[in-house]
């Protein structure tokens, strides 16, 4: 057997007890550091060879990609699929998280050893200054894969939205000719994934999609989605169709990334109970069913993370193994419990870790960070007992998240007057009072049903499966109550009465309006994406037949982590709206 590829993370760069961080990409690219203006090169002269390896290569770009979906095949280990037509990936899992950890610890490691073995000998020997080959050579020690955190608006020309990362937003990107020192443009291998010597993806068991130009005559993966960059976990299509979501882009890689940082923060915050990791049995799934796990499997911390492995004689990865990321030689910024800061009396305080690190987290997404005009009085204490407001989208039964035929699509919300939005012809997601989104995370149902394809989606649209969303809107309700506090100061109203349950049941019942956009469906939509009653003609969808919209709340805490009061419908305000309530249960 020929010996298997061992992840153990870069193990380069590390001062114990400290390790490398993971950083967001946009404060990393472009980099305001000298030693990150050098990563930025590295990385992506690093990314461009990596996709310039051939498909049949294990350790290439589409082979790693692959691992994740399509083509669904055995990777770095010699198996038959014990659950047909799917991959690897363990969506629809209690092990996602922990799968994704050695996936995109294998990305890392592989880049990692392309800057160290192809990239930086393009240094020239003839150096000015051994410092400053030096300085290379610790800019690719120190390198870990930045993650895209895209719960956090960015800055942008227009302010601040949710946004794609800086680094993948053009066609062409400037880097640092290592042999030259001087700058040029190259193709950005983070804005477009394209097969070696331009041979089509066919070739390599990528299936056609119904509906739609086949993408397996594709030469080239691109951006899909301009209007829609906050669709997190699929920023690329196919330029001839619409993308299988299983095939791994680069952004996805980066969103993936931001989802280990997810879990070690989860991992972190519940360091104390040991509980929380695999213990609850009576309320465990059954596993779909992977490449390596059969239908119906109980999982556990020792289930194998195929096709993973520890080492050159095929041991693989499990969730117990993986549970220190640490020793993988990487972190993130909120969890450095090696600083200083977290000592009381010469030792470790882990109530002290715990508790910067949900500080940390507040001072990143809690929405008093926003610049808005002066709060009321009433919303001053973050002790304040309030209400906490959630809107509920239920996928109904018949449809589900299937009903555009599989391909994904994105549920604007918006609070605002409805005739603000029918006078608005912009991006969806740039609009003023947009206060958030749903993306259904689905790939288009295969026109070839003996190709592989995705059967998880096909099965899925089959069985008729049904998903809940929540989207959490009382920050932005606390940033409009400030907005008409501000503007009726002076005018003889009465102050703003906060999120107090009887004005805010009314204020979202005339205020709370949602749109659908879509990329790459070849059905018929409304223009503007406003969901539309049944009995429209032709195939247009009927909105209210595969979606319900609800506002829930309860009362609720500022700055309260440990709150488990039930949430409370409110029925009035998606009553009477295309898509709004019928009867739902207490969440």
């Amino acid at each position: 057997m020929a010996a298997t590829y061992p992840i153990t993370g870069i193990q380069t760069g590390i001062t114990p007890p400290s390790v490398p961080l993971r950083l967001e990409v946009d404060s990393w690219y472009p980099g305001t550091t000298e030693e990150h203006l050098l990563q930025n090169s590295l990385f992506l002269w690093a990314l461009k060879l990596f996709q310039e390896r051939e498909p049949d290569e294990k350790l290439s770009y589409f082979q790693i990609s692959g691992i994740h979906g399509s083509p669904y095949e055995p990777w770095d280990e010699d198996t038959d699929a014990m659950t047909a037509n799917e991959g690897y990936c363990t969506h629809d899992s209690l092990l996602f998280p922990c799968w994704h950890r050695p996936y995109i610890i294998l990305f890392e490691q592989i880049l990692h050893d392309i800057m160290v073995t192809e990239v930086l000998p393009m240094l020239p020997e003839d150096l000015p200054s051994p410092d400053q080959k030096q300085k290379w050579f610790d800019a690719a020690n120190n390198f870990r894969l930045p993650y895209w955190d895209w719960a956090q608006k960015k800055p942008r020309r227009d302010g601040l939205i949710y946004d794609i990362p800086i680094i993948a937003m053009n066609p062409m990107i400037e880097v640092v000719n290592l042999s030259t020192g001087l700058r040029l443009e190259i193709e950005n291998p983070m804005y477009k994934f394209r097969m070696p010597n331009n041979e089509r993806m066919g070739c390599e068991g990528i299936g056609d999609v119904q509906d739609i130009a086949p993408f397996s005559k594709s030469r080239a993966t691109s951006r899909w989605a301009p209007y829609e960059p906050e669709s997190t976990h699929v920023t690329r299509a196919w330029e001839e169709g619409e993308v299988d979501n299983e095939k791994i882009t680069e952004a996805l890689n980066k969103h993936h990334c931001a989802v280990d940082r997810l879990f070690a923060i989860w991992q972190a915050l519940n360091v104390k109970n040991s509980r929380n990791w695999f213990q609850h049995w009576d309320e465990q799934l059954k596993d779909d069913g992977t490449w390596s796990i059969p239908k119906d499997t109980i999982d556990t911390p020792a289930t194998p993370l195929a096709p993973f492995h520890t080492d050159t004689i095929g041991t693989y990865h499990t969730s117990d193994g993986i549970k220190d990321w640490q020793k993988f030689g990487y972190s993130y910024p909120e969890l450095q419990p090696w600083l200083p800061q977290y000592n009381s009396n010469g030792e470790f305080d882990v109530n002290l870790y715990i508790a910067d690190i949900r500080n940390q987290l507040r001072a990143l997404y809690q929405p008093s960070y926003l610049p808005t005009p002066r709060v009321s009085q009433g919303l001053k204490s973050p002790q304040l007992s309030a209400h906490d407001y959630i809107i509920n989208v239920q996928y109904k039964r018949h449809v589900s998240r299937f009903a555009l035929e599989g391909v994904p699509y994105t549920l604007y919300f918006f609070i605002c007057p409805e005739s603000d939005l029918e006078r608005y012809k912009g991006p969806l997601h740039q609009h003023q009072n947009h206060v958030g989104f749903v993306y259904t995370f689905s790939s288009p149902i295969y026109k070839n049903r003996g190709a592989p394809g995705c059967h998880n989606c096909r099965r899925k649209a089959a069985e008729g499966t049904k998903s809940r969303a929540q989207l959490p809107i009382t920050g932005a309700l606390v940033a409009h109550i400030r907005r008409l506090s501000h503007e009726q100061q002076g005018s003889g109203h009465e102050q703003t009465p906060g999120l107090g349950l009887d004005f805010m049941s009314n204020y979202l019942e005339n205020n709370l309006h949602w749109r659908v956009g879509t990329h790459g469906y070849s059905g018929a939509l409304p223009p503007d994406g406003r969901p539309q009653p049944n009995g429209r003609a032709g195939n247009t969808p009927s909105y209210d037949d595969f979606i319900q919209v609800s506002v829930y709340h309860r009362n609720a805490w500022f700055d309260d982590n440990t709150n488990s009061e039930p949430y409370e419908l409110l029925e009035n305000v998606t009553r009477n709206k295309l898509g709004g309530f019928r009867h739902l249960p207490r969440i």
